[in-house]
């Protein structure tokens, strides 16, 4: 399993961020990191992979992807990403890229 510290390391290079470890804004990408890797080692798919197995790599991205943008949400407590004069946009609440490779739309059993 990936942990919190080299998922947060994967955050920033595909991210393009600008951060480094003992600055806050890493701690806050460690703590966003930290929730993923608890959340993705729940799901069935990930507790039925044999003892040792890497993750898949369309999983090892969705945590990637969902990490980034809980990251990128924490600047935005009311969901506001933009404001232009076309509009409002909001950070999205749905990702379906990210629900597909973390099979988060597959029915559970248990």
């Amino acid at each position: 399993m990936i942990t919190p510290a080299s998922l947060a390391e994967k955050v920033i290079a595909w991210s393009s961020l600008r951060v480094s470890a003992g600055e806050s804004d890493f701690d806050s990408l460690l703590m966003v990191a930290e929730a993923v890797v608890v959340y993705v080692s729940s799901l069935q798919m990930v507790e039925d992979l044999p003892a040792g197995e890497p993750l898949p790599p369309s999983v090892e991205l969705g945590m990637v992807m969902l990490a980034s943008r809980m990251y990128r949400r924490r600047n935005s407590p009311t969901g506001i990403d933009t404001i232009t004069a076309d509009g409002v946009t909001y950070v999205t609440r749905y990702d379906s890229d990210i629900a597909s490779m973390l099979r988060l739309d597959s029915p559970q059993v248990g």
